[in-house]
């Protein structure tokens, strides 16, 4: 009977252990009662399982968790702190992305009454009216081409050149073989590149509708800027700003401060909890 009575202790302590489990009952890993540090049966805490007495220390060879390190911090008797920062942790992430949420739809709505301002749309059109002057400039100028015999040798060597590529790929031929080729087209293609930029470099047309088109193009840079300035300076958003930069402030405090109680920084357990313990 006294044998039997000493097992049924031990099977009791491995129960405690392995029914609060690894993480702990309503904690996480390193807290909850019962957790992998401490607990009833465990073996740096509760009854029967602390290091200095009892059947079922680190130093007694009826431990069954024998091989644990010695001097682990007692967890069971503090998993409320462990809960608590798990709690303190969420409801801080969630004040994070609220914030976040509020200061994004803050920005997109800066930046929708800006691009349909009767400025912007009116500098938008402006550069739309120049790109569209320089295209039809280049397409002119490049048309005096047509009759130019070098220009059109280019081209075709070029096509030539790109359609053997394809053909040599679904052959699969080498891919020194296929390089080779390519350089042929890359050649034709600078050749032709060439003649193109002398010939709308010297027509008036294409000039000046190429410094409008930058001009255009500089205006829209400068107000974009103007406008990413004036949203920072924005009281509206400066709040939402702010209450982000805080809120993400404190939930790296959160996190930091439930990392600190699973890595064994639990404050000492409170007598109370002590008695309940055991």
């Amino acid at each position: 009977m006294k044998n039997t009575g000493k097992l049924a202790v031990v099977f009791l302590a491995m129960a405690g252990f392995a029914v609060d489990g690894a993480f702990g009952r309503g904690g996480g890993g390193g807290g909850g009662r019962g957790g992998m540090t401490g607990g009833r049966g465990g073996n740096t805490g509760g009854f029967n399982g602390n290091n200095n007495n009892g059947n079922y220390n680190n130093n007694n060879g009826n431990n069954p968790n024998a091989n644990n390190q010695q001097n682990q911090p007692n967890t069971a008797s503090n998993a409320p702190a462990v809960i608590a920062a798990r709690k303190e942790l969420a409801a801080a992430q969630t004040e994070a992305e609220k914030a976040e949420s509020n200061l994004t739809t803050i920005t997109v709505n800066l930046k929708s009454a800006f691009e349909t301002s009767p400025e912007f749309t009116a500098a938008m059109a402006a550069q739309t009216q120049a790109q569209g002057e320089y295209d039809a400039a280049v397409a002119t100028a490049k048309s005096k081409l047509t009759d130019n015999a070098g220009y059109q040798d280019s081209l075709k060597r070029k096509a030539k050149a790109e359609k053997e590529i394809d053909a040599m790929h679904q052959r699969g031929e080498a891919p020194e073989d296929v390089l080779k080729v390519t350089q042929q087209a890359l050649t034709a293609g600078a050749e032709a590149h060439r003649l193109e930029s002398e010939v709308t470099s010297a027509d008036p047309k294409v000039t000046s509708s190429k410094a409008k088109l930058v001009e255009t193009a500089g205006v829209l840079s400068a107000m974009r800027k103007e406008f990413e300035k004036s949203a920072r300076q924005n009281t509206v958003w400066q709040t939402a700003k702010a209450t982000l930069d805080t809120a993400r402030a404190n939930q790296q405090k959160a996190q930091l401060a439930l990392n600190n109680l699973l890595n064994g920084g639990l404050p000492p357990a409170k007598p109370e909890e002590k008695a309940s313990a055991n």
